[in-house]
């Protein structure tokens, strides 16, 4: 971990009010996110002279987060529209 907990929640509450019970996520799962999972599978391929094709989140694939005792949030990968990309705000900086 790059910075503490304590350097966390100052950070989390820079213009907001911490209060009991708030959740502030730190880090990815325990599989990693798949930026990690995807480069390290391109190295392993590279190392063993296997195939390797990346996995990224598509359109109508499901991100479901679950805490015991809190419930299950899930939400569906939908394409953005054109106006809301951001790389296309970013292009129209330049």
């Amino acid at each position: 971990m790059n910075w503490t907990f304590a350097e966390i929640i100052e950070r989390a509450s820079y213009g907001v009010e911490l209060l009991p019970g708030d959740i502030i996520g730190s880090g990815t799962v325990g599989t990693g996110c798949y930026l990690e999972l995807n480069g390290t599978g391109r190295r392993l391929a590279n190392e063993t002279g296997l195939e390797f094709m990346e996995t990224w989140l598509q359109p109508g694939d499901t991100i479901e987060l679950e805490i015991d005792c809190l419930g299950k949030l899930s939400n569906s990968i939908q394409k953005a529209a054109p106006e809301n990309s951001i790389l296309a705000k970013k292009k129209s900086i330049i």
